[in-house]
């Protein structure tokens, strides 16, 4: 059986060993690309390659307002609907002033789900509004 120390050393010159056949970058070379021209037939013009746009990510004011919260294993974002459990009395927040929140809109409620406070719509359930639960320690 081989000591700790003895297996530890060999696993750093393995790693060394690897890393050092990776380490060589390709070379950059600064030739233009060839172009071939074909006898008879007009100049084409060149194709631009299509610009790729991200999707605008959305900035809150806030920086521990969320766009979406984890809970009851499942991954729920804004504009979906909260399970019936969360919306009953016992997961209302009513002294919203004491989590540092922002007040309610009218006709929805702070309740608390996933480790977040999850602001969501009186009527059906959909979820307004989402911040990190860190909010109190600020």
């Amino acid at each position: 059986m081989r000591k700790p120390l003895v297996l530890a050393s060999s696993a750093i010159l393995m790693s060394v060993s690897l890393l050092s056949g990776c380490q060589t970058a390709p070379k950059e070379t600064s030739q233009a690309p060839v172009t071939t021209v074909v006898a008879n037939e007009p100049a084409a013009a060149p194709v631009e390659a299509p610009v790729q746009t991200e999707a605008p990510v959305k900035k809150f004011a806030d920086p521990l307002e969320r766009s979406s919260v984890f809970g009851d294993f499942r991954h729920y974002k804004i504009g979906d609907i909260i399970p019936p459990l969360y919306r009953t009395q016992n997961y209302n927040i009513s002294k919203w002033q004491l989590r540092k929140i922002p007040a309610p809109a009218a006709d929805s409620h702070w309740t608390y789900f996933g480790g977040d406070y999850v602001l969501i719509a009186d009527a059906d359930g959909k979820i307004l509004r989402i911040f990190s639960g860190d909010i109190i320690y600020r």
